[in-house]
């Protein structure tokens, strides 16, 4: 306990005096029944080791007087008895003591300070390994496509990419992000709106007008510099932001995604999720992006099927010509989602397709995957959640429990069908055991 009293007896200096010897003599205890095979003692002649516990046990106190003379003055007794017992074996006598250094009987080297020492460094012959780095997608792609500000997600491309426009894009409604700012602080936004947003809150009546949701809209904008500081600017823009990203979040959580058995909301119930998924994939050796290529192209790329042949033959893979040896890849999945025991992963892309739905349909799509580099990235994900996966799971089966890759352009979800905005594919496990092999090395579970 703590006493405040100024005026402190002796007999409160004793007890704490008391206390303090006894929380020594347990620690020595501990200390001297851990070893299992040999238990070295030093006892230096120190200032306090007349005090100590293990003077304590070598010299009990034979009363009362004897024992308030050690713990408040560190007087020991003067007995040189071991614990009293009833073989009273002195403590001098006990032959398993050793008073002697162990190593004190060895041979000691011999050294001449006076000779003269010439005195050179062995030459090193041992081979380095190569210097370990951290890689990411973005730094793989850096040499294709524009690099990002310090502390934003690499661009998705906001600007509106030279594409046939349909004939019928100047008919059908406009997507609600129709004229929302582009650039990667749209993208940043976004994502920070889905990764804390609660999916199943769309199938209420009413939820946008929820005050914490409108809350969350206005936090992600501000913070991303999507709202202008003056208050008068602000206050004209927030209502029309708010409106355009409140649509486009009910038609992405209402859009029926296609899936293995069959098609799933991300508002339904049933799912659980994982945001912002992070890993660390251990690359073996410098990536080669011409080998890479190949393994992609040599399978045919069945989620490419809309895509001009021309356009495949003539994707091609580019690295920055400086990697390290060795490392590892970094990266963080923005959703994995489980449902009916199968394991999907998804991307949000905010990429500028054009002003309408027919924009966001598959061949264009396919085209801005390729374009974009995605396949890789979509692909890398994969590695790590398979890996990942096999790991965690007992009776994992890629077959079994992995349903697919979604990648959602939110400038192109119409809420209806997955006609518009929806990527999807289901990679072979050849593939992604080929990939794995290339990416990570040879890998045994």
């Amino acid at each position: 306990c703590l006493d405040l009293n100024p005026k402190v007896g002796e007999a409160h200096l004793e007890a704490a005096a008391g206390e303090d010897l006894a929380e020594s003599l347990r620690l020595l205890y501990v200390a001297l029944t851990r070893a299992q095979f040999r238990l070295y003692l030093a006892w230096p002649q120190l200032r306090d080791s007349g005090n100590s516990a293990l003077m304590y046990l070598r010299r009990p106190p034979s009363g009362e007087s004897e024992r308030l003379e050690f713990i408040s003055k560190g007087r020991a007794a003067p007995s040189i008895k071991v614990i009293d017992d009833e073989s009273a074996v002195f403590w001098e006598e006990i032959p398993e003591i050793v008073r002697e250094p162990p190593f004190s009987g060895r041979p000691q080297l011999d050294f001449d300070a006076s000779a003269a020492l010439v005195a050179s460094a062995r030459d090193f012959k041992r081979r380095l390994l190569p210097e370990k780095g951290l890689l990411s997608f973005s730094r793989l792609t850096a040499e294709r496509h524009h690099e990002p500000r310090a502390g934003l997600r690499p661009p998705d491309r906001d600007r509106v990419q030279d594409r046939p426009r349909s004939e019928s894009s100047s008919q059908e409604a406009s997507p609600p992000l129709t004229g929302f700012p582009g650039g990667p602080e749209t993208g940043n936004a976004i994502h920070a709106i889905f990764e804390k947003l609660d999916f199943a809150k769309v199938r209420q009546s009413g939820w946008q007008k929820e005050p914490k949701l409108r809350e969350l809209v206005r936090n992600s904008l501000e913070r991303y510099g999507l709202l202008s500081s003056s208050g008068r600017d602000q206050e004209s823009k927030l209502p029309e932001y708010e409106e355009k990203i409140l649509v486009m979040v009910g038609q992405v959580l209402s859009t029926p995604l296609p899936g293995v058995d069959g098609q799933i909301r991300l508002s339904q119930d049933g799912l659980a999720l994982c945001r912002e998924m992070e890993f660390c994939l251990p690359v073996a050796g410098v990536l080669d992006a011409d080998r890479l290529t190949r393994v992609f192209k040599s399978r045919g790329l069945p989620a490419f099927s809309q895509t001009e042949p021309d356009n495949i033959t003539a994707w091609q893979l580019n690295f920055p010509a400086r990697l390290p040896g060795r490392g590892y890849l970094n990266g963080f999945i923005d959703l994995v989602f489980s449902h009916n025991n199968r394991y999907y992963l998804l991307d949000w892309k905010t990429n500028n397709l054009g002003p309408a739905y027919a924009d966001y349909q598959p061949k264009a799509l396919q085209q801005s995957m390729l374009d974009s580099d995605y396949l890789l990235q979509y692909h890398l994900y994969l590695i790590a959640l398979h890996r990942f996966l096999l790991i965690r799971l007992n009776d994992y089966d890629f077959e079994t429990n992995f349903g697919g890759v979604y990648y959602l352009y939110l400038r192109g979800l119409n809420g209806q069908d997955a006609e518009s905005g929806v990527f999807y594919d289901r990679p072979s496990l050849e593939l992604v055991t080929e990939l794995t092999e290339a990416v990570c090395g040879k890998w045994v579970p």
